[in-house]
């Protein structure tokens, strides 16, 4: 009995991982809604598009949200084959809630013409889109990362359609069979062309590679029959087998020099095609320097003919700075540069022709004397300062100090006749206006004269003013220079000895001693008046006492 307890406790043991590390399944179930079936989770309350009926038609919405049984469910994602063979759909709009799209989801749609895809999505599945020939239009929005394989494979009539930045990759046979597709612009974040790619793109006549992709692989442009030119960037290190097989008007392929193209890589091109091989100079944000080293044809023998090249040639922000074979003659978009004279501050230039593609400049019309920006340079003159400002510009000396150099701290007497006088080294020209203690003066107050600027103020405005210092202040367009003055009280007269002060006048003191009447008359004082007719009064008085007594006594 404890043997089978024994052994069925080992079992137990054994299997507890296996229970243990079972999946918890979440409870989802299915719903039908307008023809569309939808695939819910009771967890995460979101929902995907599984499939739907294939009879419908016309233009279709999914719902941002579905509601089963009172709970709503956020749809997030369209499922594989959901919409495949749904041919008589014309129209889909998905909504913002949806972030990926599933392999073949609107595969063999052929009736869809349009599709926007919200800017949730971040990736677009293998065969989405593939054989929906009527779409004629996709909007691929910021944030998507990923183009499956095969995604807009045989889009017969897909004519134009925007890859946005954020793309880094872009599947195999992604565009193939696109036949009416003219352009594309390759996101610079993918790093490689896959096989494929844009196969069969019989009008698609431009493509720009961006710097970044280091490989092109197996007939990625094989059967692009209007594509005239290509430019493999400087990045690429590997081309695959029949990479540009059957581009018959292909004519102009620039790669690096050293760079393998790889097995066949232009088999059924152009018989007249030429390789440039270049090597990059400088790169900028406007555009990639480059230089021409070799031309070769498309078994990488040298072509000995002559050949005038513009520096724009090659476009898609490449420049052609130099020309290495003597058989290559580099031209220039030339338009002719006036001469300049230069300023106090501003350089001048010398007649010359610039390139407006390469912006190079030459010395003659012809393009073949090229100089440099230092040869037609005329430097800036510079300013020419006197008294605080420039002769030439009139501009003003940031180092100049406005400044009294005579008359600072001067002193005027009241009752002086003549004015007191002030000098600025600011010029004569500049001259503004003149503040005494922070007020400014009439000029019927002052004159003011050159050398440099010389202010007088006149004497009877400075009698108006009250003893004691004074601010000054001579105004300029140079600056304001000020100083300090001092208006001293009037001297007093001296009196001579055998003189007496009346009034502030001397007076002779035999005069002052002979009499009230003619002291009276010389001084014209009235004040002794009182004085006497009271002396008079008091005599009187007197008198009159000593005759009353007198009287009295008889």
């Amino acid at each position: 009995m404890r043997k089978r307890f024994l052994g069925l406790l080992i079992v137990l043991a054994f299997a507890l991982p296996f229970v243990t590390a079972a999946p918890c399944f979440a409870d989802t179930g299915e719903t039908m809604i307008n023809q569309i079936t939808y695939e819910y989770d009771t967890e995460t309350n979101e929902a995907a598009v599984v499939s739907s009926e294939l009879e419908i038609s016309g233009d279709v919405a999914i719902p941002e949200t579905i509601e089963v049984d009172g709970q709503k469910y956020k749809v997030t994602s369209i499922g594989t084959h959901a919409f495949q063979d749904c041919r008589k759909l014309t129209q889909i709009t998905i909504p913002e809630s949806v972030t990926s799209i599933g392999e073949s989801a609107f595969e063999y749609c052929t009736g869809l013409t349009k599709v926007t895809i919200p800017e949730g999505v971040t990736s677009i599945g293998n065969a989405a889109f593939s054989n929906c020939i009527s779409l004629s239009e996709v909007i691929i929005p910021e944030g998507v990362t990923s183009i499956g394989d095969f995604a807009f494979y045989d889009c017969a009539g897909l004519e134009e359609v925007t890859i946005p930045e954020s793309v880094t990759f872009i599947g195999g046979a992604a565009f193939r069979g696109c036949s009416k597709l003219t352009q594309i612009t390759i996101p610079n974040r993918v790093t490689s062309i896959e096989s494929g790619t844009f196969y069969d793109c019989g009008s698609l006549s431009e493509v720009t590679i961006p710097e970044g992709v280091t490989s092109i692989r197996n007939y990625a442009f094989q059967g692009c029959s209007k594509l005239t030119q290509i430019i493999i960037p400087n990045s690429v290190i590997s081309i695959g087998t029949h990479a540009f097989q059957n581009c018959v008007s292909l004519t102009n392929v620039y790669a690096k020099e050293g760079l393998s193209l790889g097995n066949a890589p232009f088999e059924g091109a152009s018989q007249d095609i030429h390789i440039w091989r270049y090597e990059m100079l400088k790169s900028t944000d406007n555009a990639t320097h480059v230089k021409i080293v070799s031309v070769e044809d498309q078994g990488g023998s040298s072509i000995p003919n002559s050949f005038d090249i513009q520096c724009s040639t090659m476009g898609n922000g490449y420049v052609i700075d130099e020309v290495e074979p003597d058989n290559l003659s580099l031209k220039h978009a030339l338009i002719k540069t006036e001469e300049t004279p230069a300023t106090c501050e501003n350089p001048g230039n010398k007649e010359c022709w610039t390139c407006t593609v390469c912006g190079k400049y030459f010395k003659d019309e012809g393009g073949t004397e090229p100089i440099s920006s230092e040869d037609i340079e005329i430097p800036a003159t510079g300013h020419s300062y006197e008294n605080g400002k420039c002769t030439v510009c009139g501009a003003i000396d940031p180092d100049f100090k406005a400044a009294i150099t005579a008359g600072a701290n001067g002193t005027w007497q009241k009752g002086t006749k003549d004015g007191l006088s002030f000098t600025s080294n600011a010029a004569f020209a500049d001259f503004q206006k003149v503040s005494v203690d922070g007020k400014d003066l009439d000029a019927s107050n002052y004159t003011v004269e050159e050398g440099s600027t010389i202010v007088t103020l006149q004497p009877s405005y400075l009698d108006t003013l009250s003893v004691g210092k004074h601010t000054l202040a001579i105004v300029s367009d140079t600056g304001t220079a000020e100083t300090e003055f001092t208006v001293a009280a009037a001297e007093e007269q001296a009196v001579p000895e055998g003189q007496t002060a009346v009034k502030g006048q001397a007076v002779d003191n035999e005069v002052a001693n002979g009499g009230d009447k003619e002291l009276l008359a010389k001084t014209g004082d009235s004040s002794m008046l009182p004085i006497a007719a009271l002396s008079i009064l008091a005599v009187a008085s007197i008198a009159v006492g000593v005759l009353a007594l007198r009287r009295s006594r008889i």
